[in-house]
């Protein structure tokens, strides 16, 4: 469980966590038993003191449980770590490249938030679920606005 509290994208550390004794008939799904399996990674969203951890909240592949097969993750870097910080895991967003008028990825799910310079961009990223398809677009969309150094997308929550 969560020693402290824990910004999100924050690398878990031994400090983060502590080990309790629970009964399984009181244990989540996906509830992760071994400090091995959670330091190093990285909190997909805030955790308070006490809250137990799962594997849906650490980034990593337990956040695409649920989801429909052929789902991936995508990290976009977004101009503004306000926008970041109005966001929250399970946000649904529409991602646009800034110039074009229509959504490159609609209806995507926020499965993590990482701040600045925690990724091959100086801004703050959101980590996004979405088709293979959107994924693509994204690509294609950044490539066209440059490396994403300077941002060069907007999300839109709903």
């Amino acid at each position: 469980m969560a020693a402290r509290d824990v910004a999100p994208g924050a690398v878990m550390t031994t400090g983060d966590i502590r080990l309790a004794r629970l009964g399984a008939d009181v244990l989540p799904r996906g509830v992760v038993c071994a400090a091995s399996d959670v330091v190093g990674r990285r909190a997909a969203g805030p955790l308070v003191a006490g809250e137990l951890v799962t594997d849906t909240r650490l980034l990593g592949p337990g956040l695409l449980t649920g989801m429909p097969p052929g789902t991936t993750t995508v990290v976009v870097p977004v101009d503004g770590s306000a926008v970041v910080a109005g966001l929250s895991v399970g946000a649904r967003v529409d991602v646009f490249a800034i110039g074009l008028a229509d959504p490159v990825a609609a209806d995507v799910t926020v499965v993590g938030l990482l701040p600045a310079g925690d990724q091959a961009s100086a801004l703050p990223g959101v980590a996004l679920a979405m088709t293979r398809t959107q994924a693509g677009r994204i690509a294609v969309a950044r490539g066209s606005v440059g490396d994403g150094a300077t941002g060069g997308f907007l999300l839109a929550a709903h």
